[in-house]
């Protein structure tokens, strides 16, 4: 089966939109689109991790470039099951091969920001150690995660860094866009 394909590509969890104090979310991608000047597919899995991601990755569709937002959702309280986990990102990291000529990660969160504890760090620190083993290439950008304020639930970016974060995906994306390598 012939894949549609597309230059961009996002897939990420609530990390993909902001919310105002009235809870109302403001997702990225309209204002993503419009940077960018073309269709983004932007799939967001609200509290979602790689199992979601996994699901996703199933879609009859490939990208150029393929941007994974991801804040651990399912990581923040203990120690994970290493080798559960593992498994599940090294099924993730094969359909990304199959899905994408080009995968950047964003795995910015960091316990401090939320308020969490040391194992939130460490799997995150394993996560993104699995992701670049695997040839991915892994942003993290904490000092521009700090800087951007949450929402008044303490869990997702606030509304006022909305354009911010927007700027921010669109230079990700084209950036490696230019710079990926032809073939």
């Amino acid at each position: 089966m012939e894949l549609e394909r597309r230059r961009y590509g996002l897939l990420g969890d609530s990390s993909l939109y902001t919310k105002r104090g009235n809870n109302k979310r403001t997702h990225i991608k309209p204002d993503l689109q419009l940077l960018l000047h073309e269709e983004v597919d932007v799939i967001v899995c609200p509290g979602g991790g790689v199992k979601e991601f996994i699901l996703h990755l199933t879609h009859p569709r490939s990208y150029e470039v393929l941007g994974i937002s991801y804040f651990g959702n399912e990581h923040t309280g203990v120690p994970m099951d290493e080798q559960h986990h593992g498994q599940m990102w090294a099924r993730c990291f094969e359909l990304l091969r199959e899905k994408a000529d080009y995968v950047v990660f964003f795995m910015g969160g960091f316990a401090a920001k939320y308020g969490y504890f040391q194992p939130y760090d460490d799997n995150m620190s394993k996560i993104r150690n699995w992701a670049y083993d695997q040839g991915f290439e892994v942003r993290t950008d904490f000092d521009q995660v700090q800087s951007w304020p949450l929402s008044h639930d303490n869990l997702h970016f606030s509304r006022e860094v909305h354009e911010e974060l927007v700027s921010y995906w669109a230079s990700l994306l084209q950036s490696r866009v230019r710079s990926r390598p032809s073939r």
